[in-house]
C-alpha cells in the first residue's frame, strides 16, 4: 500500500511549532538547496540501488514517520557507506491512479560517460515505499535537498535542478516536512543520545541505532560497513554529521520535533523543548548559544 506524506505549506495554522521562533522568516514549498558535485564522488548506480532495496526503512506510521522520514534515512545511509555520493531528498507531486498526490522519494545522480556529475548526468528516482525506481515522467519534484550541499549557492546546471525558475538555490528560509509531534520526551535524553553517537569511531555508526539494517542473515558490518574510508574522511561533511544526527533522533523518537539548520560553515540540529522554545545543538559539541542559519527545515 503507497502511503502519502500531507502538502509541503509555508504555513499552518494547526502547527504545534511556534514558526515565528524560527530566525528566518519566509517559508517555501519549492526550489532546491544546491548540490555540490565538486564535493560529490559518483557511485555506479546500480551498487546504489541495489544497497537502498535492503536497506530497512522501518514500519510507515502517519505523520511520524512517512515518506520524507524514510527517504532522508534512506539518504543518511547511502552518504555513509558511499562516501560522496550524490543524493539527495526529493518533494514534490506522484502520479497514482490518475491522480496527483504528495510525496517525497529519493533522487539520485548518476555519472556521466567520463564518470563525473555533469549537465548530460542522469538522475534517478527511488521510493523506499515500494523499495523500487519510478520514472520521471510519475513524480513531479517540488523541494528537493541534495548532499553534498552547495555553500556557494550557485547556479545549479545538473538536472533536474537546473530547471527554468529552480536553479538558484533556496537561501534564508525554512520549509517544515511535520507538523504533528509529540512532546512527552525528555529532550536532555535526546541530547545525551545524540552526543554519544557522535563520539563514536566513525566506522561504528552504522551500528548504533542501526541494528534493524541487518537483512537477511548477512552480517551487520559487512552489508552496511564503509567501503572507501579513506574517500569518507575526507568527503563526511559537517551536513552529513547533522543529517545521520537527524534521521536517527526521527527514527528512534518518532515524533520529537527536531530539524536541521544549515549556516554557510556548519550545519547543527535544532530541538524544540517545547511549542515556543528552541535549542540549537552541535552533534559533538552540545548545545550551542548563537548561531546564525541560513537554512532551517523541521
Amino acid at each position: 500500500m503507497i502511503r502519502f506524506m500531507p502538502p509541503i505549506v509555508p504555513e499552518d495554522e494547526n502547527s504545534t511549532i511556534d514558526i515565528e521562533s524560527f530566525p528566518l522568516k519566509i517559508g517555501t514549498a519549492e526550489g532546491n538547496t544546491g548540490l555540490d558535485i565538486n564535493l560529490s564522488m559518483p557511485w555506479n548506480e546500480d551498487d546504489i540501488i541495489a544497497y537502498l532495496k535492503i536497506v530497512d526503512y522501518g514500519q510507515y506510521i502517519p505523520t511520524i514517520w512517512d515518506c520524507e522520514d524514510r527517504s532522508f534515512w534512506g539518504v543518511a545511509h547511502v552518504r555513509h557507506r558511499f562516501s560522496g555520493c550524490p543524493i539527495g531528498v526529493a518533494s514534490g507531486k506522484a502520479k497514482r491512479n490518475g491522480k496527483e498526490v504528495q510525496h517525497a522519494v529519493i533522487i539520485l545522480w548518476c555519472p556521466d560517460e567520463h564518470g563525473k556529475i555533469s549537465e548530460s548526468s542522469r538522475y534517478i528516482y527511488f521510493d523506499p515505499d515500494t523499495k523500487g525506481v519510478i520514472s520521471e515522467a510519475s513524480f513531479t519534484p517540488e523541494l528537493i535537498v541534495p548532499f553534498s550541499v552547495d555553500k556557494t549557492r550557485s547556479k545549479q546546471t545538473i538536472p533536474p535542478l537546473n530547471g527554468a525558475g529552480f536553479e538558484k538555490p533556496l537561501n534564508n528560509v525554512y520549509f517544515i516536512f511535520d507538523y504533528h509531534h509529540e512532546w512527552s520526551f525528555d529532550i536532555n535524553k535526546i541530547i545525551q543520545y545524540v552526543i554519544e553517537q557522535e563520539h563514536l569511531k566513525f566506522s561504528e555508526k552504522y551500528r548504533s541505532g542501526c541494528e534493524e539494517l541487518a537483512v537477511g542473515g548477512q552480517g551487520t558490518q559487512e552489508v552496511h560497513k564503509v567501503i572507501d574510508k579513506i574517500a569518507a574522511s575526507s568527503l563526511w561533511s559537517k551536513e552529513d554529521r547533522a543529517l545521520w544526527a537527524f534521521a536517527h533522533v526521527r527514527r528512534k523518537f518518532k515524533g520529537f520535533p527536531i530539524g536541521m539548520a544549515l549556516s554557510n560553515d556548519d550545519a547543527v540540529l535544532i530541538l524544540w523543548e517545547n511549542p515556543n522554545k528552541a535549542v540549537y545543538l552541535h552533534p559533538k559539541d552540545g548545545i550551542i548559544a548563537n548561531f546564525n542559519p541560513r537554512l532551517v527545515w523541521v
